[in-house]
This record gives C-alpha cells, structure tokens and sequence, in this order.
C-alpha cells in the first residue's frame, strides 16, 4: 500500500492546531482530527503515532518559524548598526514577530496563541514535550538582553523576560475573546494592530527599564 502523500500531513497538522486550540488537549481526539482533516485515523497514526506527537508537532512547527523570524530580525538590526544594540531594538527583535505573525500572519498563528497559552499554564504539557526547546530558546533571547543591559542583573532579566512573555502572548490571545474592547466600551480593539504595536513596545521596554533598572 502506498503511503499517505505529504501534503496529508500538513491537512493533519492544521486540523489538530484548530482543534486543540478550541477544544483543549483533552477533548481532541485523533477521530475528530481525521474528520476535519478529511482523512482516515490510520492516516492521523501514520504521521504521527500518538496525541503527544502530533500535539508538539503542531505547537514546535510555529515555535520554529518564530524563533527563525526573531533571529532574522536580530541579524538584520545588528547588520544595520554601528555599534552594539540598544535594549530597545534588541527587544524589538524579540517582540514584533509574534506580534506580526498574531495579527497579520493566518489563522493558524492565532491558534497557535491559544495553545501556547494552554502549555504555559498546564506543568503536564509543558514538561512532556514544550521545555527542553523553549527553555533553551530563551535563555539565548536573555543572552541578547544581556548583551544590550550588561550592568542588569540576571535575576532581575529574568524576572523582566517573564514578565514581557505574559505581556505579549495575553496581548495576542485576546484578538480572539477581544476583552479590552468590552472592558473600553469598545474605545479600544484587540485585533488593531497599529493601534497596538508601538504601544506594546513602549509598554515593554519602558517596564523592561524599570525592573532592571537600566
């Protein structure tokens, strides 16, 4: 029997990120994801073999391209200066592509987000597949910061990356439930991504300074 084509795969792929995003890890299972895949279960065990796999399947392929789209931007920002980075453009490097993928990017990005957010607040997840790579990920985003803040401390870095993280992925997650908008009477959109991107940045970097003490 030949095997499933390729393009399968990516149709899984998509399928699952929808469905864990909606349904939690949980209540997706791999019928559902042949169903809306437009597949057959064996296909769905073929690629993937189990839940786990195709859960960090889905959430690791959006993990790369952001990580490849932050060090481009941090290559092309060092290409680009005279001298060593500002905390602001180094920050910059970090924060604008999750922005740019969240708002601009498809619709799988913003799933991504809500998955994201379900790892992060679920120890299981998190530890079964999520924190050897995102570890590792961040602590060379904090060797960045370092680079650009050295007198910081690194406790207070780490506390600043934790706090800019919250920051970011909340700001993300609700252009799908758009909570500041109800909270605003509407003076406010989550989804308005001109309105948002220089005031996140400015919100960051200006608490980033603070908890430092830069």
């Amino acid at each position: 029997m030949a095997a499933p084509k390729q393009g399968t795969r990516k149709k899984i792929l998509d399928s699952a990120e929808y469905l864990f995003a909606r349904n939690g890890y949980d209540n997706t299972t791999f019928r559902s994801i042949a169903r809306r895949a437009k597949c057959t279960v064996g296909s769905v065990n073929y690629h993937f073999g189990s839940k786990k796999k195709l859960f960090y399947g889905v959430s690791g392929r959006r993990f790369e391209a952001l990580m490849k789209a932050r060090h481009v931007a941090y290559e092309q920002t060092m290409a680009n200066s005279n001298g060593p980075l500002s905390l602001e453009e180094v920050l910059g490097c970090i924060i604008k592509p999750i922005l740019e993928f969240s708002f601009r990017g498809d619709a799988g990005w913003r799933s991504y987000i809500r998955i994201l957010s379900r790892i992060l607040s679920d120890k299981a997840l998190y530890d079964s597949g999520f924190a050897e790579e995102s570890e590792a990920a961040a602590r060379e985003l904090i060797e960045w910061i370092k680079q650009a803040a050295p007198e910081a401390t690194e406790k207070d870095i780490g506390y600043a990356y934790q706090f800019m993280i919250a920051s970011m992925v909340q700001c993300c997650a609700d252009i799908y439930v758009n909570r500041v908008s109800r909270i605003t009477y509407g003076l406010c959109d989550a989804s308005d991504y001109e309105e948002i991107e220089q005031r996140i940045l400015t919100y960051i970097c200006t608490g980033f300074k603070s908890v430092i003490k830069y």
